[in-house]
């Protein structure tokens, strides 16, 4: 019986994001210089780091933490102090964004974190030199400014940091000088900082790293040449550091990550050259570290904070992000009036929205789509006409965040796309669009010129394969509502080609489906209209019927959701507001069924999945 509850947990854990393993990756991020690159390895295979992609801002010394999906960096200098917040999602490779400001500038910042919240304490504020005992937190999910937490017991700056799920550690640093003090904060309560203890030796722009237990700290200035000295401490009960064994350089101005059984060391500087050697130890055994592999290049004074997927502040079985492609469905902004709502439903469970979080700014008329872990939405109907990307991860609640911008302000426009990258199609900015442009999803930036439609039109809708885009009827004002199907090769900028005709010239269509269908339902023919049909996307040719809405539906454009099983609809005009959300079976023909209600009633929502038949 003994088996069978142990396999009955883990379902109840999975279906409940509560894994007992997470992710191995870790990182070294920034360095000397204002380096913006960001490095990663699986901990638990020696071999060397791997270039994951960019800050959007280069620094030196800043602090980090990290959930088990986004790691955040706080600070630095770039040589000036900055109070830039900037975070990743870890999962997959691609470059930072902006998250929001500390409420202080300063670098040498200590960073820790749990699954939920980073606290950052001391570093060096404006002028240089000025060593501070403040203390901001943020909360992991949710970009923003950073908040007072709280002081440290003493000024401190260039300090090492390690991390239970309940406690954070400020560890050694200046004040001005080398200090031994280990300075401790609790995760949950506002306030001020304790003491919890001594190092056996004073260090200075030392680094560190832990699990949930024991917290290693190592390298630095002791006081002023670098030294190879690991000291480890306990995270449970207050008690002084001791001797843990020596790393394989003498380095200050060393970083730190680690998953639950192995801590590395990465970078640093030896007194005469910047270091890309990476040693590593095991937390149960004491002794000398062991080399690793080498970084891609070299990282002197990288951030300083838990950076991996399954560092100390983060407790097997506790709720962590969703796998990459878990079934979410995501229902964006709106309009009549104008939102900035985030609404998420599961596409293989029948039932309502619940919240996700904000969009930077309400708009309708807006698109969106998505590779398997981030959304991207673009256009819409602000001022009149809006060119504003915006991004938000998928796998965990939170906010949107700026992602760049299109090549023409526009709205009614549709995207389609596959793992790597999102093409947006068509729109109206006064005059109907033929423009195509693309952006990689995993960098952020502007779209980039695609190509041309082979007809102008707005309220366009589109879906497709890991390979084929399709882009299917719209608005051209002469003659009107349109049957013009185009498709293209996501992967090969380039114009559209024609692939057949709908079987009804209409307007302000939804397009779901799957990697084999192209389906669009409801529209405007000259009169709203509940007709759904489809294409099949590897072979050119004509729509076929597929079956009906519930009801007449238009400006469902950009509105859909999908995986490979389900094509959901949501909001549109009968011509009334509404908020009914439908769904069909992709893979067989046959008319709409129930599935939920939106939180209010909406019209032109940007409609998107981590599941699509791009994907």
């Amino acid at each position: 019986m003994g088996d069978i509850w142990n396999i009955k947990e883990h379902y109840k854990r999975s279906m409940g994001s509560l894994w007992d393993a997470s992710g191995d990756r870790g990182f070294c991020i920034g360095g000397a210089g204002a380096s913006n690159v960001i490095d990663y390895r699986a901990i638990s295979s020696a071999g060397d780091f791997a270039d994951f992609g960019d800050l959007a801002t280069a620094t030196r010394s800043p602090a980090s933490g990290s959930s088990s999906t986004r790691c955040i960096t706080l600070g630095g200098d770039t040589p000036s102090i900055i109070d830039v917040i900037q975070y990743f999602e870890m999962a997959s490779t691609g470059n930072a964004s902006d998250f929001g400001d500390l409420s202080l500038a300063r670098a040498g910042v200590s960073g820790s974190s749990n699954q939920t919240r980073i606290v950052c304490g001391g570093g060096q504020a404006v002028p240089a030199g000025a060593d501070v005992n403040t203390i901001d937190q943020i909360t992991i999910t949710s970009t923003g400014n950073g908040a007072d937490f709280g002081d440290l017991v003493a000024v401190c700056g260039y300090s090492a940091s390690a991390s239970s799920p309940v406690r954070a550690f400020t560890v050694g640093g200046g004040q001005p000088s080398a200090s031994n003090v280990i300075q401790e904060v609790s995760f949950s309560s506002l306030g001020n900082g304790r003491d919890w203890g001594d190092l056996s030796s004073t260090m200075s722009t030392n680094g560190g790293c832990s699990n949930n237990i024991t917290g290693l700290t190592w390298g630095g200035a002791n006081p002023s040449a670098s030294t190879d000295q690991m000291n480890s401490f306990n995270l449970v009960s207050a008690s002084g550091g001791t001797d843990f064994g020596n790393m394989t350089d003498g380095v200050a101005g060393v970083s730190g990550t680690s998953n639950s059984t192995r801590g590395l060391h990465t970078g640093g500087h030896d007194g005469s050259n910047a270091m890309n050697t990476v040693g590593f130890v095991q937390y149960a055994s004491l002794g000398n570290a062991a080399d690793f592999g080498d970084l891609s290049v070299t990282h002197s004074y990288p951030n300083v904070g838990p950076c991996s997927q399954s560092h100390g502040g983060l407790r097997a079985g506790e709720p962590r992000g969703l796998a990459t492609g878990s079934g979410r469905g995501f229902s964006c902004m709106g309009g009549a009036p104008a939102s900035t709502n985030l609404e998420l439903i599961h596409i293989a469970t029948l039932g309502n929205t619940s919240d996700f979080g904000d969009a930077t700014v309400s708009r309708g008329f807006a698109t969106a789509t998505s590779s398997t872990t981030r959304a991207i939405i673009g256009g819409g109907d602000t001022s009149p006409y809006s060119d504003v990307i915006e991004t938000f991860e998928m796998h965990s609640t939170g906010n949107c965040a700026d992602f760049g911008n299109l090549t023409a302000a526009r709205r009614e426009n549709t995207a389609v796309s596959n793992s790597t990258r999102a093409v947006f199609a068509g729109g109206y900015d006064g005059t109907r669009q033929d423009t195509m442009d693309y952006s990689t999803i995993t960098t952020v930036g502007n779209a980039t010129d695609f190509g041309n439609l082979t007809v102008g039109r707005n309220q366009i809708s589109g879906s497709g394969s890991s390979t084929r885009g399709v882009f299917t009827t719209g608005n051209n004002a002469d003659p009107g509502a349109l049957d013009t199907t185009d498709y293209i090769t996501i992967a090969s900028a380039g114009d559209a080609t024609d692939f057949g005709d709908a079987t009804v010239a209409k307007d302000a269509a939804g397009s779901a489906g799957s990697s084999i269908r192209t389906i669009i339902g409801g529209g405007n023919t000259g009169s709203i209209v509940n007709v759904i049909e489809y294409f099949t996307i590897a072979s050119t040719g004509d729509g076929s019927d597929f079956g009906d809405l519930s009801a007449v539906r238009q400006s469902l454009n950009s509105s859909t959701m999908s995986s490979e099983t389900r094509g959901i609809f949501a909001g549109g005009q009968t011509p009334s507001n509404i908020n009914i959300i439908e769904y069909i079976t992709n893979a067989s023909t046959g008319d709409a069924a129930d599935f939920g209600d939106l939180s209010a009633v909406r019209t032109g929502v940007a409609g998107c999945s981590d599941v699509h038949g791009g994907l």
